[in-house]
């Protein structure tokens, strides 16, 4: 075997030598034999690294960026530098086989240095457990200049310090940085509307990931919680407002790095299929050694969130593991999912006093949570299941006149287990609603009171002119 798995690194022309290792076994070296080996894409590097006796292999690839446009595996760039006076760099890191290092004191990244005044920062290093590891860059000055990338694995020592444990092949980008004034080389449209509303396109691309005050105030705002649940939930909140406009912003890329992975309860597509929805999601990472008997699919559909898929669910004792290795400590331990868990949350209705959920199995305490324009105004603790509850609405103190959003999680925020958008309305008389009541009421009374009396008046006149004839006629006999 040994001298097979020797022959098989030579051979060059086959593509094998990166995709040997010690986790080969003799039907999989003979399903490559027979039908070539799986395409996994080309890596512009490899690093190969040993960790309790197996070994770990990860293709490298490289992505420069510069005003809005990719550049993946180019080592030579020329940059204008009045169009965008910023580069970034995105490296990833992709494991053979998904086989993510469990060992939590392993991670990777890279080192880079530059020589010169023309890139900010000059030299510094990127480590992490994410598959994909950033750096932005300042273009301080015009002239050649270039970056040395040297991809790297380090492991934490008790002292904790970390020592480098792999080394890939060095790598160099090369950037010829320009500044051409745009006024004296762009011809003058004729058009000067278009030309105006293109510049406002691309200032508000470029500004898309500037911290506006309303953003920082919320992230404040939501850190600064003091329970831990509240802390968790206003985060998710802020995720959920600010994202869909500017994903790249900082404030929420910290954001979501604190909040649990959410997973819906899985959604029955037929026969042995299930799907989840996977939500606040950065880099999850399926635990392959335990599955058993279960086909999959991990897919990601939007920023934040990946839909998977399971099927052919031949174990049905088992949890499907996944880890999210974006996230920071606890965020980033494994959860389990499993398809067969038997809980369902049900909105029953509501009144105006009340809405009412009904709890079938599960584990408690479960977290509702109501929401207004994406802000949290109230939080209910439900410690029992098998129930139907009858939830006061006058206890959201918070909730203002109007709809709001109701959602369940499971006492971990692992699964949400009900999300109802616009589904609770709470009526609530503000100072101003009330004063225009009252007002309402005096000049009902005047109106009302006004014609009454006069038309007492008119009754009690009459009456005594009536009176005054009955007298006379009396008086007369």
């Amino acid at each position: 075997m040994q001298r097979l798995l020797q022959s098989l690194k030579s051979l060059d022309c086959l593509g094998l030598p990166a995709i040997v290792s010690a986790r080969i076994t003799l039907p999989a070296v003979l399903l490559i034999l027979c039908f070539g080996a799986p395409n996994w894409g080309k890596a512009q590097q490899t690093i190969s690294f040993n960790v309790d006796g197996f070994t770990y292999q990860a293709d490298i690839n490289w992505v420069v960026k510069h005003n809005g446009t990719d550049y993946p595996g180019r080592t030579s760039h020329a940059f204008n530098r009045s169009q965008d006076g910023t580069i970034d760099l995105m490296v990833l890191f992709k494991f053979r086989g998904d086989a993510i290092p469990d060992d939590q004191n392993l991670v990777w990244g890279f080192t880079f240095s530059h020589e010169g005044g023309m890139l900010s920062p000059g030299r510094n290093e990127k480590r992490s457990r994410s598959v994909k590891l950033f750096q932005r860059f300042r273009l301080t000055n015009t002239g050649n200049a270039s970056l040395l990338i040297s991809p790297k694995v380090w492991q934490k020592t008790r002292s904790n310090q970390f020592e480098v444990v792999a080394l890939a092949q060095p790598f160099k980008l090369n950037f010829a940085i320009s500044e051409n004034s745009l006024a004296s080389n762009t011809p003058i449209l004729k058009d000067s509307t278009k030309n105006r509303q293109q510049q406002s396109q691309e200032t508000e691309i470029a500004d898309n990931s500037a911290v506006t005050d309303e953003e920082t105030e919320a992230f404040n705002q939501a850190v600064n919680e003091v329970e831990s649940t509240q802390k968790i939930k206003a985060l998710m909140s802020f995720v959920d407002k600010f994202s869909p406009e500017k994903p790249s912003s900082p404030l929420v890329a910290e954001a979501i790095k604190n909040v649990p992975l959410a997973a819906s309860l899985p959604a029955k597509k037929g026969g042995k299929t299930f799907s989840y929805t996977l939500n606040y999601a950065i880099n999850p990472v399926i635990d392959t050694s335990s599955v058993k008997g279960w086909h999959w699919t991990l897919s990601e559909s939007d920023f934040g969130r990946y839909q998977l898929i399971l099927n052919d669910l031949g174990d049905t004792v088992h949890s499907f593991r996944i880890a999210d290795l974006g996230k920071n400590a606890p965020y980033n331990r494994p959860r389990d999912f499993s398809p067969f868990d038997t809980i369902q949350v049900a909105l029953e209705g509501e009144d105006s006093d009340a809405f009412y959920l009904r709890f079938l199995g599960g584990s408690p305490p479960f977290i509702v949570f109501l929401s207004q324009n994406k802000i949290p105004k109230a939080r209910y603790i439900i410690e029992q299941t098998d129930t139907l509850m009858a939830i006061p609405k006058a206890t959201c103190r918070l909730c203002k006149d109007g709809p709001h959003t109701l959602e369940v999680y499971n006492s971990d925020f692992s699964t949400l287990l009900l999300h109802a958008n616009k589904a609770i309305h709470i009526s609530r008389l503000s100072y101003f609603q009330i004063g225009l009541i009252a007002v309402g009421i005096i000049l009902a009374i005047y109106f009302l009171f006004n014609p009454a009396r006069r038309a007492w008046r008119r009754y009690v006149y009459e009456k005594q002119l009536r009176d005054i004839e009955e007298w006379e006629k009396k008086d007369a006999l």
